[in-house]
């Protein structure tokens, strides 16, 4: 099934993105300056989106042809999030590590089954190239998520998979920019700067608290950050 609804964020971007996305009739969501993630800016306008589930891209990531067809046979069980294999490239889109996940095609699990799943390897849910339903994303949000920065979206993603259930396809559903950047990217910036770092954990803590994982919180911080 095509995508009902493309939504641009454009942050105070330099290049010609506005007019781009205006010419493909997208949704665009414009900021007069930058915003301190762009998941951040999208959490404003998440309510007004008229789909039922939601694949958010980062501006140097892609999406592969299928992905959608390939989430949405899995969605059939109705889980909070589904998770496809990503694939690793580098800034000049060249594709290297295909991170491939140990979960079987269609698996399901909820709570202490989800996040042993997801802990058994290490960082492979990503909420790139995933997808979510619109209403957990709203739950993620009203939980705070997005101010965790660079780990919002593996930690928010983690928390709705073990709250709201998960499924898994093993089609590579994203490429994903890892190497070969001209400048250090915000995670890896993040974990070289010990102030981040520790500002993230405690929001990391906060939101957990906050999604009702406490008892979880620990564990959780300690595997993503």
């Amino acid at each position: 099934m095509p995508p009902c609804e493309i939504v641009v964020v454009d942050d105070a971007s330099t290049d010609d993105s506005r007019s781009v996305a205006k010419r493909h009739g997208v949704t665009l969501i414009a900021r007069p300056e930058k915003a301190a993630c762009w998941i951040t800016a999208l959490g404003e306008h998440v309510g007004s989106l008229v789909c039922d589930y939601v694949v958010m891209l980062g501006a140097d990531d892609v999406l592969y042809e299928g992905c959608i067809e390939n989430l949405c046979r899995v969605a059939t069980a109705g889980p909070g999030v589904m998770f496809s294999d990503w694939q690793r490239m580098t800034y000049a889109g060249q594709p290297t590590e295909h991170v491939k996940s140990h979960i079987a095609d269609g698996t399901c699990a909820i709570g202490d089954e989800a996040w042993r799943l997801i802990s058994e390897r290490p960082h492979h849910a990503s909420g790139i190239g995933s997808m979510i339903r619109k209403d957990v994303l709203e739950w993620l949000y009203a939980c705070g998520f997005a101010r965790m920065g660079p780990w919002c979206d593996s930690t928010g993603y983690t928390a709705a998979a073990i709250v709201h259930g998960a499924s898994w396809t093993t089609y590579v559903g994203a490429g994903f920019t890892h190497s070969g950047m001209p400048r250090q990217s915000y995670h890896l910036a993040a974990q070289a700067d010990p102030a981040q770092k520790a500002k993230a954990k405690s929001e990391a803590h906060e939101f957990l608290h906050r999604a009702g994982l406490g008892h979880m919180a620990d564990e959780i911080v300690r595997y993503w950050i």
